[in-house]
Parts: C-alpha cells; structure tokens; sequence
C-alpha cells in the first residue's frame, strides 16, 4: 500500500497538485481505498461537494464559495488516486471524472455573476456572467468533442497531449511556446487557491474579473488549439 501510494500521483500532476493538494487527498484515499465505494462513486460526491461552491456564492458568501471549490479540487485527486491503487482505472471513470469537474465548474461560473447580482446590482454581473457562461459553453462542447473524436479519452490530461502531436517541436511557433507555459495557470489546481485569495480580498468583483480573464486566455488556446487541427489534418491529407 505504501509503495502504490508513494506512485500514485500523475506525472503529469502541477507542482500545488504534488506538493500541496496530495497532502491531504492522499491520506483521505488511504482511508476511503477500505471502504466499498468506488472511485466513480467518489467522482460523483466530490461533484456534489463542488455544486455548493456555486450554491454559497450565490447566496453571498464568496469566502465560503472559493472555499468549497478549493476543497472539491483538493478531493478531486482522491478518485484517481483510489482507482490506480485499487486497479480501477477505466474509461468510464475518465468520463465520470470530467463530467463531475465540468459541472462543478459549470456552478462556479452561474453563481459568482448570480450572487454580485444579487446583492451589488451591478450591471458588470449580467455583462461580465454572460460573457463567462458562453466562452464556458465553448470550451466545455468543444472539449468533449476532441477528447472523443481525437484523444479516444475521457481524460481532460489527454487534451494537451494530443493537441501537441500535431506540432513537432522544430515547428511551434513563439505563440505555441507561450500557450505551453500558461497551461498551468489553467488548471484547478492552480486557479482555485487564487479564487479563494481573491474572494477573500476583493469579494465578487475581484472573481469575476479573474474568471473572464482565465476564461479568455482558455478560448485563445482554444482557438489556436482549432487552427492547429485543421493544419495537421491538411498536413495528413493535402488533397484536402
């Protein structure tokens, strides 16, 4: 059991993910992995943990919203971590996995403009949510779409992987390099603390500013991600 947990985190894991977040999730899988339940079992309960993050925020505690985001994406690490002790790992529980975080991050998205509205009446929530729900909306179909059609995955970690197979390194652009550097800023692991620090500091307003912003930066990619795809498909087939 020591040797399995001492190797269980990805290698693709982000240093917080390593050095911060497996403190906790990886004594927490200890004791769930003598339990019966599964480790989808264990994807949809931290799903429903990351659903109150939205709920709080909506209702007009930020703090306590940042805070239950943050604790669903420190327990986000226990399902995997179960499932490669346990020798559960499947591609339903890939699926499991990335639906749960999307939706999370679905609740996450409604509640902060939902609750700024509610309580600041400002026109910024309406504006700023709207404009947040849709590049969400984006990002999520197109998302899945690719890890179905291209990755054959229900892993958000074989999106980039995937993506960068169609650029040899000898070929990717200054941009390429820089979208490859800010991945990590995109990832729960790095996203949520900074959530949480500015809920604590600058309340709705400081939220949902940064949440356009990541959301923005994630539909560059995205669209750089696009114009990608359809080179390395021309570069496969040129009579198309």
């Amino acid at each position: 059991e020591n040797l399995l947990f001492s190797n269980v985190k990805k290698s693709t894991s982000g240093w917080i993910s390593k050095n911060i977040n497996a403190k906790i999730s990886i004594p927490i899988s200890r004791l769930l992995i003598h339990t019966p339940l599964t480790p989808n079992m264990i994807s949809v309960l931290v799903g429903i943990v990351g659903i109150l993050c939205g709920f709080f925020y909506i209702i007009g505690h930020p703090v306590l919203g940042a805070l239950f985001l943050e604790l669903s994406t420190i327990l986000d690490g226990c399902d995997g971590e179960v499932a490669r002790v346990k020798l559960m790992e499947s591609k339903r529980g890939q699926w499991v996995d990335t639906i749960s975080d999307q939706i999370t991050f679905l609740s996450f998205v409604l509640g902060v403009p939902t609750g700024f509205y509610r309580i600041a009446k400002s026109p910024l929530a309406i504006v700023l949510g709207g404009i947040n729900l849709m590049t969400f909306l984006f990002f999520l179909i197109w998302s899945l779409y690719f890890l179905a059609r291209y990755a054959n995955s229900g892993s958000m970690v074989a999106y980039p992987k995937t993506i960068d197979k169609l650029v040899p390194v000898e070929k990717r652009t200054i941009f390429h390099k820089l979208i490859i550097k800010l991945r990590p800023m995109m990832t729960r692991a790095f996203f949520s603390p900074v959530f949480l620090l500015a809920a604590i500091m600058g309340g709705y307003p400081w939220v949902l500013s940064l949440t356009t912003l990541g959301l923005g930066l994630a539909l560059i990619h995205q669209i750089d991600d696009l114009i990608k795809l359809k080179k390395g498909r021309a570069a496969i087939n040129p009579a198309n």
